[in-house]
């Protein structure tokens, strides 16, 4: 079991060239062959760039997942459209983090030529 495509609009799920530039698409399931097949399968059907897959790792990853759902709709309310999806954009790795430095992580949303950054 893979869960995958469950944190955009249904329409950037098949045509992810909706959203411009690179974004992301997130899986997860305890099958690493599963994984892969589905991955292979985004590209072929829909046009998901291998490198923009993110796999949370196991199946439990799923419940992170669905917890995206609440953000998600208030997206969608402040740019008044559903055809937007998040990017992970990884920073530099600080060996030695600060309570100031948090994560090593920014995301960014887009929104047709929107960008939304937190």
């Amino acid at each position: 079991m893979v869960k995958a495509l469950n944190t955009m609009n249904c329409r950037v799920m098949v045509q992810p060239s909706l959203v411009p530039g690179d974004h992301n698409v997130i899986i997860c399931g305890n099958d690493a062959a599963a994984k892969a097949e589905v991955t292979k399968y985004l590209g072929a059907w829909f046009g998901w760039k291998p490198g923009n897959v993110i796999d949370l790792g196991d199946i439990t990853g799923s419940r992170g997942m669905e917890m995206f759902l609440p953000l998600w709709l208030r997206l969608w309310g402040a740019i008044g459209d559903a055809t937007f999806n998040i990017q992970v954009v990884r920073g530099a790795v600080n060996l030695r983090p600060t309570r100031l430095s948090g994560f090593p992580l920014n995301c960014h949303c887009a929104a047709g030529n929107t960008a939304l950054a937190w």
